[in-house]
């Protein structure tokens, strides 16, 4: 997906985050490079957001834009069409709620809210999945650079009356109201103790009498529709070649879907990023 920069490299650079030495650098080495699915020319902002996320490291940055256009090369599935309008997106959005928050924390992380509202496995899709999250990445790159990433994922389905997030976004008389309620709950997140007091107990109760059941079944069936190649090219993505860096996963209302998911990447995915995951 292409998306207009609402921001300038000389805005970055200005305020001493790069520097016009290293943008210069980066430029000149695509230009003699040898390998044909890198771009021999790049937007000097996308340039300064390989910059960021490398720490101002040049031959760092060389490398992370070799590998991140080497798996588009290699997975189109997962890089191309995946617009908001692509068909198969849109019906993601009956299951999960996808937003990105419109505050940054103090450390300009953005913080990407990802929230299930159904289990329906007629919906589920992997691939889908795994492109809204590259999509949502892509937006957030789209503004002011930041200097990471935080993603919530919230797997409650007791209370599946509340309102999609991402409906909310449309709704501008609700939408303050909503995004407000999503910040709380990364503040939550960052007083564990205080999360129980958010949740009603006649709702934890309806989730384990009524709903743990039906999820661990769904959640059987949904593994088998994973498909691992593309997983464990997604996560070599975010790893190794994503513009900006992960700070922290957090997951919400544990369940048995999520044990049985990271048992499964664990062979690929780095201890680094394992030690940024919080599940509550």
């Amino acid at each position: 997906m292409i998306l207009p920069y609402n921001f300038t490299a000389d805005e970055v650079i200005s305020v001493g985050r790069t520097s016009r030495t290293n943008v210069e650098a980066v430029k000149s080495s695509l230009k003699i490079c040898n390998e044909s699915y890198v771009p021999k020319e790049l937007p000097d902002e996308l340039i300064v957001e390989f910059l960021l996320a490398c720490e101002n490291d040049v031959e760092f940055a060389k490398t992370t834009i070799s590998v991140h256009y080497r798996l588009k090369k290699e997975e189109p599935l997962l890089f191309d069409n995946y617009s908001g309008i692509n068909p198969e997106i849109k019906e993601l959005f009956d299951i999960w709620s996808i937003s990105t928050l419109p505050t940054r924390t103090k450390e300009n992380y953005s913080i990407h809210y990802f929230r299930l509202e159904s289990s329906d496995l007629k919906k589920f899709n992997s691939i889908t999945v795994l492109r809204s999250a590259l999509m949502v990445v892509d937006i957030t790159l789209n503004n002011n650079p930041p200097d990471g990433f935080i993603v919530i994922v919230d797997l409650n389905l007791a209370s599946l009356n509340r309102k999609s997030y991402f409906a909310c976004m449309e709704e501008q008389n609700n939408c303050t109201h909503r995004m407000d309620h999503a910040t709380q709950s990364y503040e939550i997140i960052m007083k564990a103790e205080e999360l129980a007091s958010n949740i009603e107990q006649n709702q934890i109760m309806t989730a384990l009498g009524t709903e743990i059941a039906l999820q661990k079944e769904a959640g059987l069936r949904h593994l088998t529709k994973l498909k691992y190649d593309l997983i464990k090219k997604f996560f070599c993505f975010i790893q190794e070649a994503l513009p900006m860096r992960l700070k922290a996963i957090h997951v919400l209302n544990n369940n048995f879907i999520v044990t049985q998911f990271f048992n499964l990447i664990k062979t690929f995915v780095k201890n680094e990023v394992f030690e940024r995951v919080s599940i509550r």
